[in-house]
């Protein structure tokens, strides 16, 4: 099968690592990574697409296996479905469909020799980020991503695989720690207020800054 071309695609992130790889579970480079919520309208077409991308991989590699394989191996592959359902924090279904990509940093060819990549990270007006920042949990974003099909040996399984090339912050969302198994106490004592009265007494005036050919799914 033939490179194919990439798909962009728009939502919020469930979580977003596009400067430095996450090597929770790849070793030893990690990988950037990033996790779409798409709404389900939008994401049906999305699947479809994929799906479709599924088959015809499925049938590329039944036709190319030698002809005393074919019936054989037709019975024992099967297809992973493009997507899964979204979640909210307690774990309940959303509606929405979650879609996964990543890109690994560093390519190791069969010739022992490497190269590097990255994913290109832009903000709402098309303006390169090249400054580390975090895209938190339920940002909005489009993400540009490049499908490759795959066999899986070890699952006999044939999918569709995303890869992580460009990503457009549209909105970041505000970055909220979890306090979970807290809750407020009035009249207790509020970070925000202290910071308000010792920025009246350090502030000075005169420092004052004033100046001022992919598709959607």
């Amino acid at each position: 099968m033939e490179k194919l071309s990439n798909i962009t695609i728009e939502g919020t992130t469930a979580w977003c690592n596009p400067f430095e790889p996450n090597t929770s579970f790849d070793k030893p480079h990690g990988v950037y990574d990033v996790a779409i919520v798409v709404e389900q309208e939008r994401a049906e077409q999305l699947c479809e697409y994929l799906d479709q991308l599924s088959i015809q991989k499925l049938d590329e590699v039944i036709k190319e296996a030698p002809a005393n394989k074919k019936t054989v191996l037709a019975d024992s592959l099967s297809i992973n479905k493009a997507g899964s359902p979204a979640r909210d924090a307690n774990g309940t279904p959303t509606g929405d469909i979650l879609f996964k990509a990543k890109l690994k940093p560093i390519i190791e060819k069969k010739d022992g020799t490497t190269y590097t990549q990255k994913v290109a990270v832009f903000d709402a007006s098309l303006q390169p980020i090249t400054s580390p920042i975090k895209v938190t949990r339920g940002s909005h974003v489009k993400v540009v991503l490049e499908p490759y099909p795959y066999m899986m040996q070890s699952t006999k399984q044939v999918g569709v695989s995303l890869r992580f090339q460009k990503l457009q912050i549209i909105k970041l969302a505000e970055d909220k720690e979890d306090t979970g198994g807290l809750e407020a106490v009035e009249g207790g004592y509020v970070a925000n207020a202290v910071a308000k009265d010792d920025s009246k007494e350090d502030f000075d005036p005169t420092s004052a800054d004033t100046s001022d050919d992919q598709g959607d799914f």
